[in-house]
């Protein structure tokens, strides 16, 4: 990747980080609720534009890929199905909801205006799993992770193993809002994360399988929490 796209690529992560972990509660003291968060998911669209722009290239290999290969197509739909059985039990044994959690399904119900709702639903089945793809699977599990661990001249299957484990847990480390989730052990019910990092290995690091995974399966929170 040329320099000026790694650069954009990492201007690009850090103003969504930023803007999803802490500008609403920098600019909420001195505006209104709703334009808080209007200007905090704004944000967080240019930075995944910047990002799908920075990564170009590498997106149209994975889509190549796809069109040549069409034969791993059925992994969509299979992980899916696992992920969402994968929570059902994960909520049956761990019952306590995370912070994180509570508070996504707490701002679709009580966001009542319809620009709000779609702002949220583009934010939630769009824009979030690109981005926390490119981060967590592109970025620690191929890009640093297994950059480590091979240099560490580890075997194919190790590496591919602890990579997953790795950015699995950092993935799930990233939805803690306070120590609560881990005195609780709702840390616990993001385990289905492991699910897009699995397909984001099995397909060759092709991106998008994870984040259409992902995609859909936040599209059937999205429908639940309202429904």
């Amino acid at each position: 990747m040329q320099q000026s796209r790694v650069r954009q690529l990492i201007i690009s992560l850090m103003v969504y980080f930023i803007s999803a972990e802490f500008l609403y509660s920098w600019l909420r003291p001195f505006m209104s609720q709703n334009i808080t968060s209007d200007i905090v998911v704004l944000l967080e669209y240019l930075s995944c534009a910047i990002a799908l722009f920075a990564l170009t290239d590498s997106i149209i290999i994975d889509l190549d890929a796809i069109s040549k290969n069409r034969k791993k197509l059925w992994l969509i739909p299979l992980f899916v199905v696992l992920d969402f059985c994968l929570q059902i039990i994960l909520q049956n044994i761990f019952t306590i909801q995370s912070g994180n959690q509570g508070h996504v399904e707490n701002v679709l119900q009580n966001n009542t205006h319809l620009l709000g709702l779609i702002l949220m639903f583009i934010m939630i089945v769009i824009v979030g799993p690109i981005m926390e793809e490119i981060i967590f699977q592109y970025l620690f599990q191929k890009v640093i992770f297994k950059g480590l661990l091979k240099r560490l001249k580890l075997g194919k299957r190790a590496v591919s193993i602890l990579a997953i484990i790795l950015s699995t847990m950092i993935f799930m480390l990233y939805h803690v809002t306070s120590m609560s989730d881990f005195s609780n052990l709702a840390i616990f019910t993001y385990s289905d994360l492991i699910l897009f990092a699995i397909i984001y290995e099995i397909t060759d690091d092709n991106l998008i399988y994870p984040i259409v995974v992902h995609s859909l399966g936040n599209l059937v929170g999205f429908i639940l929490v309202l429904f």
